[in-house]
């Protein structure tokens, strides 16, 4: 549903959803995103580790960017995810024949 609000640049109508749709279009503008496209959890292993990280431990956290929070052990495991699903991508591209936008 969001992702769809996104691609048309439609404010969704539940409330509780316009500031987190506001925050989402903010940054997608800043990056400069022009294609969406939904990732299972099965290929989204950054997502699934997060999700039972908090089911497993009953906690949730939020971490910035900042010089402080880069040792941080939670945020290298991310980042560790993360580069894994984004070679994933990349490959799952690459054997499509799909172009990166620019």
């Amino acid at each position: 549903m969001i992702l769809g609000l996104l691609k048309r640049r439609k404010e969704p109508k539940v409330k509780r959803l316009k500031h987190w749709y506001g925050l989402a279009r903010k940054l997608a503008d800043q990056l400069q995103i022009t294609e969406w496209k939904h990732h299972y959890r099965r290929h989204n292993k950054t997502a699934d580790w997060l999700a039972n990280y908090s089911m497993d431990s009953g906690k949730s956290a939020i971490y910035g960017a900042s010089e402080e929070e880069q040792g941080h052990d939670l945020r290298r495991m991310v980042e560790h995810w993360i580069e894994g699903d984004c070679r994933q991508w990349q490959s799952e591209r690459d054997e499509n024949g799909e172009q990166a936008e620019s």
